[in-house]
């Protein structure tokens, strides 16, 4: 995902990406778990020398190996499966046999595709998402 960075929205832009997430979300079906991770990397700035602008080159050679920090951000989506037993500290997946239970719905699969296709659009068309990501 690509956000914008802190205090480059106004009002109006927040709006329409808190409305956006709203819309996404209510996509999902029952059961469906989202997860955002935040990750920041820190990296030193790599300028552009090639540039003929005075002020270009000035701007690129200030800031030339200046530490900062990268933001990268995963959305990840699973669902549960509806027959499914809460989780416990008493019970856990590493004390199962398989991951997924016996029973595995090809449909149900194709109708969760068909939901996450539609919750990648909402989010391309805001511009949170790049296309194909």
């Amino acid at each position: 995902m690509t956000l914008p960075e802190i205090f480059t929205t106004g009002a109006d832009q927040q709006e329409q990406l808190h409305q956006a997430w709203i819309k996404a979300i209510k996509l999902l079906p029952k059961h469906t778990v989202l997860h955002k991770q935040d990750y920041f990397f820190k990296e030193g700035y790599q300028p552009d020398f090639e540039t003929e602008a005075f002020l270009s080159r000035a701007s690129e050679m200030f800031f030339n190996e200046r530490p900062f920090l990268n933001h990268k951000c995963y959305l990840m989506l699973t669902k549960k499966a509806a027959g499914r037993k809460p989780s416990s500290s008493v019970m856990s997946n590493l004390l199962r046999k398989r991951m997924i239970s016996g029973n595995v719905d090809t449909k149900a699969i194709y109708e969760f595709a068909d939901v996450l296709g539609q919750f990648e659009r909402v989010l391309t068309d805001t511009g949170l998402l790049s296309p194909g990501a």
